[in-house]
């Protein structure tokens, strides 16, 4: 039981960080060859890449 709910968890972090790029692709705040690039980085490396990815646009923002 514990496990089932462990693997939902993890689909819906998943989830929420491509809907945190697509909202970004949306606003067009990056391109659609970043965006791909990045939806592939999230697909492999889960929450690393979306940490990668937060960081830099925060020192962007800066």
């Amino acid at each position: 039981m514990l496990d089932q709910l462990f693997i939902v968890g993890i689909y819906l972090l998943i989830i929420l960080m491509f809907s945190y790029f697509t909202l970004e692709y949306l606003k067009n705040k990056i391109s659609k060859q970043h965006f791909l690039i990045w939806l592939i980085g999230v697909f492999l490396t889960g929450p690393i890449a979306f940490i990668i990815y937060v960081i830099l646009d925060k020192k962007k923002e800066a």
